[in-house]
């Protein structure tokens, strides 16, 4: 859910951006972010006019190359639509192999010896699954094999701690219609410098060409057309997070999502994950439950959206998500939602 002042600024007419006005905008929007995630000094940030997957997908091409080994945690759907992009690019791909949930790199028997990789691509959170990764962990076997720590963080900015400078992180990924609530279309980069030192002189894209990025950032301006409005939005966001701190907003998130597993103790569902997420709770339903009609059902009857999986979970597991403009009033809505529908489920089933 998107707060009032945001969407405000997403239905006004968009400025022209190619002016020192708008450049000042682009500027400030660099300057936040690296503040927001704790970028150490040199790091510079990039903005993508595409979702989320356009920055995945810039992040192999510029801090990658071909036929060079990369290791992939692959976890769920988004740790697969990493090895996806990688194969794709002709990278020598490495899956840490794995069911759904992933235990740490280390704990998995990962070295450096043993998987010597140039870069370790790793979601912070499988959004699928909900399962929340140590990333000093895998940053541990980045800085042993030299590799590079390229971590996705679409779902878990702004309700987890990212924070680059502790957990080592290389190339930080983050998209616009997460925990920052604003529209979509508006996906980011932020680098180190030991990631900027190592981008290639001869691009493999005209579009997700990095160096060109950084270089016309400079004046506060992108290479081809930005995403206006969703700039502006996220001008206003990163100052209302900086203002208000960004551990008291992980810690906001982190309570409205343990007020809500606390009242859906005693249903028939558990977390899927071990290690939670504060951005969203996955969901497993019990035997003889379906998940999907039970998404169905909440939308239908209740008008309450929430996420079901698809592939082999999608009739066990669904998704309850803990950010943007929410809190523990919307979580009580659910849980009355899903008592009601769990219970009608189960009235269904008894009269079969």
């Amino acid at each position: 859910m998107m707060t009032p002042d945001i969407l405000s600024l997403g239905g006004m007419q968009a400025p022209y951006f190619r002016n020192a006005t708008f450049s000042g905008v682009h500027q400030r929007c660099e300057r936040q972010l690296l503040a927001a995630t704790n970028a150490p000094a040199g790091s510079r940030a990039v903005f993508i006019t595409g979702s989320g997957t356009a920055a995945m997908e810039a992040a192999v091409l510029n801090f990658t190359r071909q036929a060079q080994p990369v290791l992939v945690v692959e976890g769920g759907a988004f740790g697969k639509r990493f090895v996806e992009i990688a194969t794709l690019h002709r990278r020598a791909v490495q899956v840490l192999p794995g069911n759904f949930i992933r235990n740490p790199v280390t704990a998995s028997g990962i070295t450096a010896t043993s998987h010597p990789a140039a870069a370790l691509l790793i979601n912070a959170h499988e959004t699928t699954t909900g399962h929340l990764y140590d990333l000093t962990d895998s940053a541990g076997y980045c800085r042993s094999a030299d590799a590079l720590h390229i971590v996705d963080a679409i779902s878990a900015f702004g309700a987890d701690t990212i924070d680059m400078l502790s957990q080592h992180i290389d190339v930080l990924i983050l998209s616009s219609n997460k925990a920052l609530g604003l529209q979509p279309g508006l996906s980011m980069l932020v680098m180190s410098p030991r990631a900027i030192q190592r981008l290639p002189r001869e691009p493999e894209s005209f579009y997700f060409n990095v160096a060109a990025m950084l270089d016309d950032g400079l004046r506060g301006q992108t290479p081809f057309t930005p995403a206006v409005n969703t700039l502006l939005q996220l001008e206003l966001r990163l100052g209302q997070w900086l203002q208000s701190g960004m551990a008291q907003l992980v810690q906001q998130t982190a309570r409205t999502a343990s007020h809500f597993r606390k009242n859906i103790a005693g249903l028939p569902l558990k977390p899927l994950a071990s290690s939670l997420s504060n951005a969203i709770t996955a969901l497993q339903v019990m035997p003889g439950i379906s998940a999907k009609k039970l998404v169905d059902h909440l939308e239908q009857h209740h008008s309450i959206v929430v996420a079901a999986n698809g592939g082999v979970l999608a009739e066990t597991v669904f998704r309850v998500g803990h950010i943007g403009d929410i809190g523990p009033r919307e979580m009580d809505q659910v849980v009355r939602a899903l008592i009601i529908e769990l219970a009608a489920h189960l009235k269904r089933r008894s009269g079969d």
